[in-house]
């Protein structure tokens, strides 16, 4: 206590730069301080000097306010000007070959430099690369108030090619401060504080994000990506991120879909791609400071074993908890100023460019608005309310006369894994993908609710001309009381359409323990909308399924699942067939008269015989 009041005293003395406290007289009745009226006078001034203060900062934030509200409404009128190519955005981007930094281009060059770029490495013969639809959406990059802009742009190409163009209204000009694109495979988000994920699917068991955001200056500033390897055999790092590699018996290689463990490799390093780079000039730049965690089929983070560990402590590899890389991903986040709520901020809205009016570079959409409604698609939502299996009782198919087929293998053979399109070319067809044709009709897999996961399918005549059909299957994203699940999201793969009969597959893309109600084949009539049948499920997540006859040949397999070719009776929908193979099918084709079938690692020959 002495040395509080001494030090107390000391201060009351020098004063440390603060004002001196008011005289006050106590009284010694009540024991309560009472201000003498010089004191009243003293404190008097000091409120009005705060309220002046507050006044004047009150009148300050007003006129930022009106100052911002001004810019925004010119910057809007601005980006409505740009689209009408009446007014030339500054490109501070740079890409070889196209944009130049510095250059100005109306919406229209923006438009046509895309698709010069791409029709270069097309077929002369190929479908011509038309713009399908052009949206936008005001967001708010950085959260300082100011409205930047943001558009889609769809293509027709390999399906639908999406470029996704960032603006920022400056100095009374346009600027072009990003550029980024998306399509088979792939997604990419925007909220409204332009905070941005550009992900996709390298395969059945890769998934690769990429994380960045405008700040309020107009700058990308890039976080950090992640690649998720899914149906690894053990929690480890592959080999060839470590610089002197590992070798173990039970490790032979680095392939996956082989075990249920999740292995994820985070970087803060954007990737800048070098032809000249060697393995240890990729070791130096990004390997050596790579984040990892290790996760079991369950999601639960787990550790290497202890051999690992002592040679990732030698070998300095960082690795974590999930919860542990999150929270250092999220610092990390905060220290380039994509905070909490930069991160949390709502989705873009998006809406039409051709809306508006202004646009003056042209979107191919059907716009015959005189027969409207004489070429309006027919419209059917599909609920599931019904079991797998499910046979309708209305069914005309039920009793018909089935020929049941069987396979005989002819041959098994190692694929190389990457030469998926040497396999295509052998056997004289294509890939699916979301868009594919067949003698009578052209279908699209839209209503991606991310990881391309497909709700509706749209049907048109061969030649795209007029849209006969719209089905949606929304309702079959989750199985009940599945809803918002990770990973069990289930959509669309593939489908067909034969003798008025749409037959179609659905499924998600994990392991069938976190959802058993899933890869399941459908058939629906067209001209009622009714569904005819749906089998049992994990018989179907096959990329395609092909029709022989009466039947429908189609195959399932996942990580540490069996894996199989299923063949249906095509008017019931029930199994009457499965062929055991030795990883997942991924594509069936007909190849004189024989079937061949693609797997992950292995390609089959099969010869169908009738039973």
């Amino acid at each position: 206590m002495k040395r509080r009041k001494l030090f107390a005293f000391v201060l009351s003395l020098s004063g440390c730069g603060r004002d001196k406290k008011p005289d006050v007289k106590i009284d010694d009745d009540t024991k309560q301080e009472t201000v003498t009226d010089d004191d009243k006078e003293t404190e008097g001034n000091r409120k009005t000097e705060k309220t002046d203060a507050e006044a004047s900062a009150g009148s300050d934030e007003k006129d930022r306010e009106k100052d911002l509200k001004k810019k925004n409404a010119s910057a809007r009128r601005a980006y409505e000007a740009f689209f009408a190519d009446e007014v030339l955005a500054v490109s501070d981007i740079d890409e070889k070959g196209s944009l130049r930094e510095g250059n100005r281009y109306s919406f229209s060059d923006i438009i046509e430099t895309y698709i010069k770029n791409e029709g270069q490495y097309l077929d002369p013969t190929d479908q011509q690369i038309k713009l399908k639809d052009a949206t936008y959406s005001y967001i708010d990059c950085g959260a300082d108030g100011s409205v930047e802009l943001v558009t889609d742009l769809v293509f027709s190409l390999y399906g639908e090619e999406n470029v996704v163009c960032f603006f920022k209204y400056d100095d009374g000009e346009v600027h072009l401060i990003g550029k980024d694109s998306w399509g088979y495979r792939s997604f990419m988000t925007v909220n409204e504080y332009g905070y941005v994920n550009n992900g996709g699917s390298g395969g059945a068991n890769r998934y690769y994000n990429e994380y960045y955001y405008f700040d309020a200056d107009g700058k990308r500033v890039f976080l950090y990506s992640e690649e998720t390897l899914m149906g690894m055999d053990s929690p480890r790092v592959s080999k060839y991120d470590m610089k002197n590699g590992y070798d173990r018996d039970d490790y032979p290689d680095d392939s996956f879909d082989t075990g249920g463990y999740t292995v994820s490799t985070v970087s803060f390093k954007e990737f800048e791609y070098d032809e000249d780079m060697t393995e240890d000039d990729l070791y130096e730049k990004y390997y050596k400071d790579y984040l990892y965690c290790f996760e079991d089929e369950k999601e639960k983070s787990v550790k290497p074993d202890s051999y690992m560990i002592d040679l990732y402590k030698r070998e300095g590899v960082n690795w974590y908890s999930r919860d542990e890389l999150d929270n250092i991903i999220n610092e990390h986040q905060d220290e380039l100023g994509a905070d909490s709520k930069i991160r949390q901020g709502n989705e873009a809205e998006w809406e039409s460019i051709a809306d508006l009016g202004v646009m003056k570079y042209p979107v191919d959409k059907e716009d015959d608005e005189q027969s409207e409604e004489v070429s309006a698609p027919k419209k059917y939502t599909i609920m599931d309310d019904h079991d797998k299996p499910y046979l309708n009782p209305d069914n005309p198919y039920t009793d018909h006369e089935y020929k049941p087929v069987t396979l005989k293998q002819i041959s098994c053979r190692e694929n190389d894994i990457t030469d998926t399109a040497e396999w295509f070319s052998r056997a004289g067809t294509s890939e699916s993908g979301t868009f594919f044709s067949d003698d009578s009709y052209y279908y699209k897999l839209t209503g991606d609710a991310g990881y391309g996961t497909m709700t509706h399918i749209e049907i048109y005549t061969k030649d795209m001309s007029k849209q006969l059909y719209d089905f949606d299957f929304s309702d079959f994203l989750y199985e009940k009381g599945y809803e918002g699940k990770d990973y069990v999201d289930r959509g669309i793969r593939n489908c067909f359409i034969t003798d008025d009969l749409l037959y179609l597959n659905i499924s998600h893309r994990t392991y069938a323990q976190d959802c058993p109600i899933n890869a399941f084949m459908m058939c629906v009539d067209i001209n009622s909308g009714e569904v005819m049948w749906i089998s049992e499920p994990l018989v179907s997540n096959s990329d395609n399924f092909v029709r022989y006859g009466d039947d429908i040949i189609t195959g399932y397999g996942f990580t540490a699942e069996d894996d199989h070719i299923c063949i249906l009776n095509r008017y019931t929908g029930r199994i009457t067939d499965r062929i055991k193979v030795k990883k997942s099918p991924d594509h069936f084709a007909f190849v004189n008269h024989d079937l061949w079938v693609r797997t992950y690692s292995y390609d089959y020959e099969f010869d169908i015989i009738e039973k």
